[in-house]
């Protein structure tokens, strides 16, 4: 078989080799690679202008844009039945748009989403695809016609309002811009891959984003502070919650990022306690966070559940069940779910769209004030056009009413005339008319001279006259009433105003995703599924993470919350049923937040379940209503504190945050409290230090560490804290004796020192008291509670307390006074 292919060598006379010579040539020689590069460029400034990135005026790509166009051009409007899908994708791809049916058909669903935008821009009918991520139907099954706002659009979509350009063929014309009447940009955002630049704007709602459009048409200078006050935030059609506060530099700069959270409600779910999730973050369906339990729980990562979670989502919502395990920890599964699942999700800020014609990434701002200039644009050239076409009937009009007073003449010279021309002529200079915005009377044009020899014999008779009249002064003064207006750039703002709140009002909807001032209420929204009424509760704690809610009304010699042989109480704090509280871990310095409401109330006694997923080697150091007083201080067994604002803790949820940099210290006490409020802390061998909270500086970070408290010595550890605010100070020791000390002998010292000695671990010499564990302020009429060995409480009036050490009750190094 012969090989046609050109050799690559040829042999000489001798039989070796030789290399083929090059063809010689003479052109320009350019290299390859600056050829790629400056090619490659080209055709990425063509797919990013053409293709990826919406337009800054009516916020469409190229292909949306012409899918509504064609469709509004083929009457295929809100008013009229739906057309096949497949009629408007191939009217679509064969005038405007050669780029496959694919792409066309892909954007025209999206575009009648309700799921995916705000405002649909497309009426559908058939399979649209779902939530869930099911496609739609293929394009011979489905059908769609303009919805009724972008129906709205076509009276002003004409050569005259808006700039036109030839199709890829020049074979018609499209616009391109189209003349929106809302901000289509930000209420239905917009998603896009070019060549080295994407945009990402998310949807944010039609009400809120034009009473944003009227502020900057008001005042086009107007802060982006105040424009977040008309529109705080995205607003998903899907709902969500989201932290509003950081969006602030991603407003300004164009460019950043925020966490959205589906939302979920704590309830029963037969005889378990479950977590219901009724929304979802943008575009994720529940299928998709069905599959992502399932896969977490067969890695391990998902503890807190035993089986499949229940997906019971329809048209109505959004409802997917997972239910808790016996024993489990309802703060640990929300915080799993939230962290191995899709129920947050981070979303992005990108403003890179077209503005002139070109890519650049705008602020808020600039992208409003650039949608307002373009509707006085619009508003301006419709307003021209009118006056235009009203000037060309007023034209013609006053040239048949100029003929009809000098009829007989106008009879006489069409009958002489022996063609039309010479008529045309004749009648130019016989008959005269005052045109528009001019004083003195003109001879007619030949426009005019054709519309009198047009003129039929019926509009002779003395009614067609009076209607002449009629309407000749109703287009002229429809006419001064544009010249006016035009001529008054506030007038032309007013009427875009006037219409903006005209679409308002017909298509303004709630907004869907809920708004959160920190980041601890975006992981903690969820809440019951029944509102809690406010009602006081006692919240027992333990150092393993135990905790249970208890009414007040209970009483009993012993605690109620039940614990293993090797686990503590750790506090019992008296709260609402309303409130959200802090657990402080003692090793890691992180802080949970709860929810009161998740625990319930028991009625006796009980084991309780887990606050917070706190690790095995660590325990709880002290629970605290959050938000209650405006500082927290923190307090180490090593004598170090750190003060610090409770808003610095607003980021914190079942998941954790950290609050202290512990290092090898571990955390003793958490005391909230409000400025001119006094700490004491005792060490084990009784020296007692009294400072003044406000000398501490409050520190703006979780991440931060403690400064030094009081000078221990060798071997002695910080054993308890509080605030001062009584007449006296009870001190505890191990064995269980206690003394009572006026304040007033304890002096205010400045943090750092070794502190008084107050209570000796040595004393009475025959039975040491031991190290001390505990202080407390009383006042003379308090009685205090004491939790002893064997959780048994005890009670005993505070004038019965000598200023000697005493026998008080039985103690632990875990006993605890409240």
């Amino acid at each position: 078989m012969s090989d046609n292919k050109q050799p690559a060598e040829e042999l000489d006379e001798a039989g070796s080799e030789v290399a083929i010579q090059p063809i010689k040539w003479d052109g320009e020689r350019i290299d390859a690679s600056d050829a790629l590069r400056e090619r490659g460029a080209a055709y990425g400034m063509y797919v990013n202008t053409m293709r990826a990135l919406p337009d800054i005026r009516d916020g469409l790509k190229n292909v949306q844009r012409r899918i509504i166009f064609s469709m509004a051009s083929n009457n295929q409007v809100f008013s009229r039945s739906t057309t096949k899908c497949a009629r408007i994708v191939g009217t679509t791809m064969g005038l405007y748009h050669p780029h496959g049916d694919s792409s066309i058909y892909d954007a025209l669903v999206r575009l009648g989403q309700p799921f995916t935008v705000n405002a649909t821009l497309i009426a559908p009918q058939g399979n649209f695809g779902s939530v869930d991520g099911d496609p739609a139907a293929a394009m011979r099954y489905t059908e769609a016609k303009l919805s009724k706002i972008s129906s709205e659009w076509r009276q002003d979509t004409r050569p005259e309002i808006v700039p036109y350009r030839p199709n890829f063929d020049e074979s018609a014309n499209e616009p391109i811009v189209l003349p929106i009447s809302f901000p289509v940009l930000l209420v239905n955002g917009s998603q896009g891959i070019g060549w080295s630049l994407a945009c990402d704007v998310p949807p944010h709602n039609l009400g809120e984003a034009i009473d944003a459009a009227l502020l900057i048409a008001e005042n086009p200078q107007a802060s982006l502070q105040q424009i977040l006050k008309k529109m705080p935030a995205p607003d998903y059609p899907s709902g969500g919650s989201l932290i509003a506060d950081s969006l602030a530099e991603a407003y300004s700069s164009g460019r950043g990022s925020f966490r959205l959270q589906g939302k979920y409600e704590i309830g029963q779910a037969g005889s378990s306690q479950a977590v219901t999730i009724t929304e979802l973050p943008y575009q994720v369906g529940p299928s998709q966070v069905f599959q992502e339990i399932i896969d977490g729980a067969k890695n391990e990562k998902i503890t807190e559940i035993t089986e499949k979670p229940v997906n019971l989502t329809s048209k109505k919502g959004t409802r997917l069940i997972v239910k808790l395990k016996r024993g489990g920890n309802l703060q640990a599964l929300i915080a799993q779910l939230i962290k191995y699942t899709s129920l947050q999700t981070s979303q992005k800020i990108n403003f890179t769209v077209l503005k002139d014609g070109n890519p650049c990434t705008v602020d808020l701002p600039e992208l409003l004030r650039c949608f307002v200039d373009f509707r006085v644009l619009v508003v301006t050239k419709r307003l021209e056009h009118e006056r235009d076409v009203l000037l060309k009937e007023l034209r013609r009009l006053s040239a048949l009413r100029s003929a009809l007073d000098v009829i007989q003449k106008v009879i006489q010279i069409i009958r002489e005339a022996k063609d039309d021309q010479q008529a045309r002529d004749k009648l130019k200079a016989a008959v005269k008319v005052k045109p528009y915005g001019k004083a003195k009377l003109e001879q007619i044009d030949d426009e005019q001279a054709e519309n009198i020899l047009s003129m039929q014999l019926r509009r002779l008779n003395k009614l067609n006259r009076f209607q002449l009249d009629d309407e000749i002064q109703q287009k002229t003064g429809r006419c001064q009433e544009i010249d006016k207006i035009l001529a008054d750039s506030n007038a032309v703002t007013e009427i875009v105003k006037d219409e903006l709140k005209a679409v308002k009002k017909e298509y303004a909807h709630p907004r869907l995703t809920q708004l959160s001032t920190n980041s601890g209420d975006l992981v903690d929204q969820g809440g019951s599924a029944d509102p809690v009424p406010e009602a006081p509760v006692v919240i027992w704690s333990t150092r393993s993470g135990k905790g249970m809610a208890i009414s007040p009304d209970h009483k009993s010699k012993h605690a109620p919350l039940l614990i293993a042989n090797d686990d503590r109480i750790a506090g019992r704090l008296e709260c609402k049923t309303t409130d959200a509280l802090l657990c402080f871990s003692a090793s890691s310095g992180s802080a949970y937040r709860v929810r009161v409401a998740e625990l319930g109330v028991e009625i006796k006694k009980s084991r309780g379940q887990a606050l917070c997923s706190i690790d095995k080697s660590d325990r709880l150091a002290g629970i605290v209503v959050a938000d209650a007083q405006p500082f927290l201080a923190m307090i180490t067994e090593g004598g170090q504190v750190k003060r610090i604002a409770s808003e610095v803790l607003k980021g914190a949820h079942s998941g954790g945050v950290q609050a202290i940099n512990l290092g090898d210290d571990k955390l003793l006490a958490v005391l909230p409290h409000s400025d001119g409020a006094e700490l004491m802390v005792v060490s084990q061998q009784g020296r007692v230090l009294r400072i003044s909270l406000d000398a501490l500086r409050p520190v703006k970070s979780g991440a931060a560490g403690p400064v030094k408290l009081i000078k221990l010595a060798d071997g002695d550890r910080v054993a308890s804290a509080c605030l001062t605010g009584g007449q006296s100070l009870a001190v505890f020791h191990k064995s269980g004796m206690a003394k009572q000390v006026p304040l007033a002998d304890i002096p205010l010292k400045g943090r750092g020192g070794g502190g008084v000695a107050l209570s000796s671990p040595d004393k009475p010499s025959r039975t040491p008291a031991g190290p001390v564990v505990l202080i407390s302020i009383i006042s003379a009429s308090d009685f205090e509670v004491v939790l002893t060995d064997g959780q048994i409480i005890s009670v005993f009036p505070a004038e019965g307390t000598r200023a000697s050490v005493a026998k008080a009750c039985i103690l632990d190094p875990a006993a605890l006074l409240f």
